[in-house]
């Protein structure tokens, strides 16, 4: 005619359990608290007859923390430039992130229409040349014991730039030093 619930927290091995105050119903949504113990669950039953001895389940695994959840985006810092490092500042997380994956984009220079960026995988990126006009994104995803989060994703950097001109052989001057004759500057070499 009817049943009693007891919710219990255990150890990892299922042994040195404590009761859950408050937590009678049939069912029970761990807690942060409950997070590394395994959770079992005591039953007795009754009728007109009287009520059961206390049968108790089998331990649970050990209860894992939530996945994290982004509450502020990553960024990026560094300078929008071909050949300068872009590095993924992580945004805030809970649940206590344990590692992070990394996806770089490429959008346009508006920052939409953004696609992934082949084998760019790692906290920091180099634009290259075919980023030049475009705006960079990054999304991070955060990892704990529980499993990963939703992606989130950085706002855009301004368009990349070409990198700056380097010399690579000085200007020359040609024409005779002497007062009243022209002297003409002839362009050194430069790369980009």
């Amino acid at each position: 005619t009817g049943y009693t619930y007891q919710w219990l927290q255990c150890d990892g091995a299922g042994a040195n359990c404590t009761l859950i105050s408050g937590a009678t119903s049939s069912t029970y949504v761990p807690v942060t608290a409950d997070v590394g113990y395994t959770i079992e669950v005591s039953e007795t039953t009754s009728n007109l007859g009287g009520t059961s001895a206390q049968v108790i389940s089998a331990p649970t695994a050990a209860v894992v923390a939530e996945p994290p959840v982004n509450t502020s985006p990553p960024w990026i810092s560094g300078t929008p430039e071909q050949g300068q490092t872009l590095t993924d500042e992580h945004g805030a997380w809970t649940n206590q992130p344990t590692s992070y994956t990394y996806q770089w984009l490429q959008c346009d220079n508006l920052g939409a229409n953004c696609a992934p960026i082949s084998g760019a995988t790692n906290p920091t990126y180099v634009p290259v040349a075919a980023d030049v006009g475009q705006t960079i994104e990054v999304s991070e995803v955060a990892i704990n014991p529980g499993g990963p989060s939703a992606q989130a994703t950085s706002g855009p950097t301004g368009a990349v730039a070409p990198p700056i001109p380097e010399n690579t052989a000085p200007p020359s001057i040609t024409g005779p030093a002497q007062q009243g004759q022209t002297l003409t500057e002839v362009n050194g070499t430069w790369t980009n």
